[in-house]
């Protein structure tokens, strides 16, 4: 899975030109199966969610916050996630909102 990360990091900072700075790496747990890389997310600790107290952690100094969506049952364990039930098209914007001072 890490080599997957690897190129589409890549592929990202070329098309767009990004740095790592750029960046913000998120946690997630994978489980190959066959050839397929399939994520886990941790379980609930004392009534949280691991993974959602790190995204808010890495979040929230930037000024962001989330809106967690329960797709287990719907689309996770079908192998999918929330984007595979979208159908949005986008143009890409001309200026990098990603160095938007807030």
């Amino acid at each position: 899975p890490q080599g997957c990360i690897d190129w589409n990091r890549d592929v990202l900072k070329k098309e767009l030109g990004l740095d790592d700075d750029d960046i913000i790496d998120l946690p997630i747990l994978f489980k190959m199966s066959g050839t397929r890389a399939v994520a886990y997310y941790p379980d609930m600790v004392k009534g949280r969610c691991v993974l959602e107290a790190a995204m808010n952690g890495l979040m929230e100094p930037l000024g962001l916050s989330c809106t967690y969506i329960n797709n287990f049952a719907s689309y996770h364990k079908l192998l999918g996630e929330v984007h595979c039930g979208s159908n949005v098209r986008r143009e890409p914007f001309d200026f990098k909102w990603w160095n938007l001072e807030m």
